[in-house]
């Protein structure tokens, strides 16, 4: 019978390292969701801001040209 290697374990302190660095990762991927939402958000608000300027920028060449006939 082949004698067994021993499987390799990692020193207490590394172990916790390991799991804080996890955690912090988890934290940073839910900011960056968080950034990747907002970030949708604002490009949504933009867009509407955008499309209201429009209608009012035509809406006030139209007045114009309708005071000039």
């Amino acid at each position: 019978m082949p004698a067994r290697t021993p499987t390799p374990q990692l020193l207490p302190w590394a172990e916790e390292t390991i799991a804080d660095m996890r955690k912090l990762l988890q934290q940073q991927a839910v900011k960056i969701q968080r950034n990747d939402d907002e970030i949708k958000r604002l490009r949504a608000a933009n867009e509407r801001l955008r499309k209201a300027l429009e209608e009012s920028t035509l809406y006030v060449k139209r007045a114009a040209l309708k005071e000039k006939l």
